[in-house]
């Protein structure tokens, strides 16, 4: 289950932050105007994703069900985000040490300072998206192979 949410969460919220982001930024240009414009857009983002997707004309109208698009705009890309940081995250909460003792001191601080200096002077984390990314699939590879053994 844990794999199967990883892969979720990794691979779907990148499909549908791309598709939101590129939305709002196409609305933005004018380059968004019809259906047919959303349609064209989804279409070209899937093809990425879903080797499936050109063989199943039909799924072009599918982002229409995607509502946290509309209701909750940059919640997907932001969601995606903060899963791929928690991920790394867990690394140092899984190696603990002083943890606890550097956590409380990064909060008894207050939030004075950009979070990401703030993360790296207090835990040693950084914020760099790529290393994160990075993080999530190599435990996803070794989650599946621990299945696989």
């Amino acid at each position: 289950m844990f794999v199967d949410k990883l892969a979720f969460e990794i691979f779907t919220s990148a499909e549908e932050g791309t598709f939101e982001q590129e939305l709002y930024d196409g609305v933005v240009k004018g380059q968004i105007n019809r259906l047919q414009d959303i349609n064209q857009l989804y279409s070209g983002i899937m093809k990425t994703y879903d080797s499936f997707f050109p063989a199943e004309p039909q799924r072009k109208i599918e982002w229409i069900a995607k509502g946290l698009v509309f209701e909750d705009p940059l919640y997907t890309v932001n969601y995606l985000l903060l899963c791929l940081l928690l991920l790394s995250f867990m690394k140092c909460i899984s190696s603990p040490g002083n943890f606890a003792i550097k956590y409380n001191a990064l909060l008894s601080n207050g939030f004075d300072n950009i979070a990401a200096n703030s993360l790296m002077q207090y835990l040693g984390f950084e914020l760099n998206y790529s290393n994160h990314l990075v993080n999530a699939l190599n435990l996803m590879q070794k989650k599946t192979r621990k299945l696989n053994s």
